[in-house]
């Protein structure tokens, strides 16, 4: 369910004193009853609409509201149909017409008389021109708006509108790209008017500023309309509104908000036979009770004048725009009880069958001896989602690894999704600013992942860039982030969300550099985060494998400081002499150890030191018993901060945005799909049943942003983890991928250097590295024809066999990095991804979908993945 917004403030009760004084310039109460209702019934609450002492507009009730009471019946000041309703629906009202005629292009239909009395001037008006242009236009570009700014410019030219009749809803913030792309329909609308004869005195109000400015206001507070009624029963009623067949137009309100799709949610909307709206309460609202503060843009409206043009017209606040859920209650038959239909969600609020379904008169639906009616009632429940692109909006935000492969995504789907954020430092390694500019131009800006964005801004796409990507030199590995005084005092001061991707990936990396990026940076930029004065959240990237040797399905539980995979085992099972793990005690391990050797041996004993540590406390590596280490001071720093902890496992190409399958450099499996292709490596050491566990990068993005905007804005002082991950929902098996492969290299083979096509044979899969080792060597020895040479050539077998050893030992020590992961015996659960999943809205789950339980491995290897290796990492390459 959408979010309680009914509630008791500060702010109303400074204002209740002066609630029962008669102010109607601040005032609107509604206590007529709608002229088709029941004379008998009560009518809608009266409602009180003015202005708090300090708070800017609010709503309050002068009698106790009941859930699910009716509260008002509004109709829309602008209509339209969707062009593919224009012959089955009322051209004024939208009520779906009993029979029709398409026959004729320019012909559309009414209800009744008295719709087609009131469309009569505006239909006048448009049935001079030929819309064709205008609705072509409209049709290839999936545009629904413009057509409402026609319908308003011929209601203006007909004088049964105002040409400011929309001047008071707030507008949408525009690019001055959206803006360009607006002007094409402005000059189609005008010219469709001046080839009509309409004389430019009619169109004197017809400006290039008024069109965009309409259409602004119209994207923002638009309803697409949904008819409930229409149909035979209530099933085909339910069926029609799951499959969305029952979207016939848009219209547009007047509301107490100013700003339809912004407001708190306390009314249902639903539009039953025509595009009339009935609001219904979604829960009591209690006398004197401030049913929703109204403040968002009180500082943008001079008060007392504008709000007594319209005070009559404040209906009541509105849920904003989503995709509707359904459940189905039952009636008093069966206990009313909720069922689940289709995948929605029930509701959480259940409520008398009779006092749901209301009738085109707005009266309840009788009980009759209907089955249909008697027992499946449609309850429609506004799933309002997270609200990810509004939390988005004007927030700052600090991002360390901002030039690495899964930051850039998520840089990308901001800046896509949400291009009025506001702004967004990088951390960039370098010496000077202008160095650090020159990797963000390199790195991010001019890089073919943003061709998107490119394509939309044109020629000021480095200006939008530049006016949102901020480069700061620095380095996460120091105390205080390398960063100076001032830049440091404004990130404080402006960000609200500080987002950790800088991490060093290398599974057997030196202990004191792992540890220094992967331990002490999340702990200095805590350090950082805790001096920011808004922040509302920290996100650590971090990976399912910190989990280490754990096995089975393992949940999304944080780590506690000083917390170790040993340690979780029982006692006759802890080694001999066994410490607890000391984070801090790790560091001044791994700084001393520096001393103790000499330069040319410091890196490999740095390497051995990492990995010795890391196999003692239940790690298979020096990376992922760092990143573990790192989560652990995070935890043990946080305080009161809201933490996120995203563990992704192994990510791989996009999906599908911004484009399927970008990537950048080899990720964890790619070598071995590569070496297979060019017919290097024609098998490896793993399970044979066994579990590749992949994740796409966009999809990981997704899980980010509404992770952040979940707990951003709950704001709750505790740590969430989130492992966003296959192996559980949706496993690929490594005998799968095997047959994949083949599958895909068979049909779209690798070339060598001489043009031909490289023929590969299965892939065969090892579970000991003996059996592996000897095979690589028997196939090594083939593909060079050392064995045909051993008798004729001494010098060249030689030669050969030198180079087939150096293959052999390659080719073991990458299965000897692997094997902890092509061997794993964890699973990792995915329950709180899951749930985060379930509280997005249905436009959300399409916008910011992460459902790896619905990714086609098939369509997935051989379609985006391998295509995505072959263009950005091979380069062409072989191909």
């Amino acid at each position: 369910m959408a979010r309680v917004a009914v509630r008791y403030s500060r702010r109303a009760s400074r204002f209740l004193p002066s609630i029962s004084k008669n102010e109607p310039f601040l005032s609107s109460t509604f206590s007529s009853t709608p002229e088709n209702a029941n004379p008998g019934r009560p009518g809608p609450p009266p409602i009180r609409v003015a202005l708090t002492e300090s708070s800017g507009r609010g709503v309050f009730a002068t009698r106790k509201i009941e859930t699910g009471e009716l509260l008002h019946t509004a109709k829309p000041i602008l209509t339209h149909p969707s062009l593919s309703s224009l012959h089955t629906v009322c051209y004024f009202c939208l009520r779906k017409l009993r029979t029709a005629d398409a026959s004729q292009p320019q012909s559309v239909s009414y209800c009744s008389q008295e719709c087609q009395q009131q469309a009569q001037g505006f239909h006048d008006i448009e049935m001079t021109a030929d819309w064709s242009a205008y609705d072509n236009y409209c049709r290839s570009n999936g545009l629904k708006y413009p057509l409402l700014v026609k319908r308003l410019a011929c209601m203006v030219m007909s004088g049964a509108a105002h040409a400011n009749l929309l001047d008071i809803l707030q507008p949408a913030s525009l690019t001055p790209e959206m803006i360009s792309e607006m002007e094409e329909g402005f000059g189609l609308l005008r010219n469709a008017f001046i080839n009509s004869n309409i004389t430019g005195e009619q169109m004197s109000f017809l400006t290039k500023q008024w069109y965009i400015g309409i259409l602004a206001r119209i994207r923002i507070n638009a309803f697409r309309i949904e008819l409930a009624g229409g149909y035979n029963d209530l099933l085909s009623s339910l069926a029609a509104s799951i499959e969305a067949e029952a979207a016939v137009g848009n219209a547009v309100y007047m509301l107490p908000s100013f700003y339809n799709h912004d407001c708190d949610p306390n009314a249902h909307i639903i539009w039953i036979e025509n595009s009339d709206a009935r609001l219904k309460a979604l829960r009591d609202v209690h006398e004197v009770m401030e049913a929703s503060l109204l403040n968002s843009f009180s500082s943008t409206i001079n008060p007392p004048n504008k709000l007594a043009i319209f005070s009559e017209k404040w209906d009541w606040c509105l849920l904003r725009r989503k995709k509707c859920s359904l459940a189905v209650c039952q009636g008093a038959s069966s206990g009313g009880n909720a069922k689940k239909i289709s995948g929605f969600s029930s509701a959480a609020t259940l409520m008398d069958a009779g006092s749901l379904v209301l009738s085109p008169n707005d009266q309840k639906v009788k009980k009759e001896n209907n089955t249909a009616v008697k027992e499946l009632v449609p309850f429609v429940e506004m799933h309002d989602g997270i609200g990810i692109v509004k939390f988005l909006r004007g927030k700052g935000f600090f991002i360390t690894g901002g030039t690495g492969f899964l930051a850039k995504v998520l840089i990308e789907k901001i800046l896509r999704t949400a291009p009025d954020v506001g702004k967004i430092y990088l951390l960039i390694k370098a010496k000077t600013k202008e160095a650090a500019m020159e990797r963000l131009k390199t790195e991010i800006i001019n890089t073919e992942l943003f061709k998107g964005l490119r394509q939309t801004y044109g020629k000021s796409y480095q200006a939008f860039m530049l006016s949102k990507l901020v480069p700061v030199v620095g380095n996460v590995c120091d105390s205080d982030l390398g960063l100076g005084d001032d830049i440091a005092a404004l990130i404080a001061k402006e960000v609200d969300v500080v987002i950790n991707s800088a991490a060093n990936t290398t599974f057997h990396e030196r202990y004191d550099v792992a540890l220094d990026i992967n331990t002490k940076g999340p702990c200095n930029l805590m350090a950082f985060a805790k001096k920011c004065k808004k922040l509302k959240l920290f996100l650590q990237v971090s990976t399912a494998y910190v989990n280490g040797q754990r096995q089975g399905r393992i949940m999304e539980k944080p780590f506690c400081i000083g917390e170790s995979i040993i340690g979780e085992n029982s006692t006759s099972e802890t080694p001999p002499g066994f410490e607890s793990l000391d984070v801090e005690n790790e560091m001044k391990l791994a700084m001393n150890s520096k001393g103790a050797y000499e330069d040319n041996e410091l890196a490999q004993k740095m390497k051995d030191l990492g990995l010795e540590r890391a196999r003692k406390y239940g790690w298979q590596d020096t990376y992922v018993f760092t990143k573990a280490m790192g989560e652990m001071v995070i935890d043990d720093m946080r305080g009161d901060l809201p933490v996120v902890i995203i563990r992704p496992s192994v990510i791989e190409s996009t999906c599908k945005e911004p484009f399927p399958g970008w990537m950048e450099g080899n990720r964890m499996m790619d070598p071995i799909v590569l070496y297979y292709g060019k017919g290097q490596l024609t098998g490896f050491l793993v399970d044979p049943n066994g579990v590749l566990d992949v994740v796409p990068a966009d999809m990981v993005v997704n899980a980010t942003l509404a992770a952040i905007a979940k707990h951003g804005m709950a704001q709750k002082p505790d740590i969430n983890v989130y492992q966003i991950t296959s192996s559980v929902v949706n496993p690929l098996d490594f005998q799968d991928l095997s047959k994949l492969l083949y599958e895909h290299y068979n049909s779209s083979p690798c070339m060598d250097s001489k043009g031909r096509p490289i023929n590969v044979p299965s892939m065969k899969l090892f579970s000991s590295m003996e059996d592996f080792s000897d095979h690589i060597w028997r196939d090594a020895t083939q593909r060079s024809g050392l064995t045909a040479l051993a008798s004729s050539n001494g010098k060249l077998s030689q030669k050969l066999e030198t180079m087939c050893r150096k293959s052999v030992e390659q080719a073991k020590y990458l299965a000897s990095i692997y094997e902890p992961y092509t061997f794993y015996g964890g699973r990792f659960d995915n329950s709180n991804t899951e749930r985060l999943m379930d509280s997005m809205s249905e436009e959300e789950k399409k916008k910011f979908g992460f459902d790896v339980g619905s990714l086609d491995w098939k369509d997935y290897i051989t379609n985006v993945h391998i295509p995505g290796l072959k263009r950005h990492v091979l380069k062409g390459r072989g191909v």
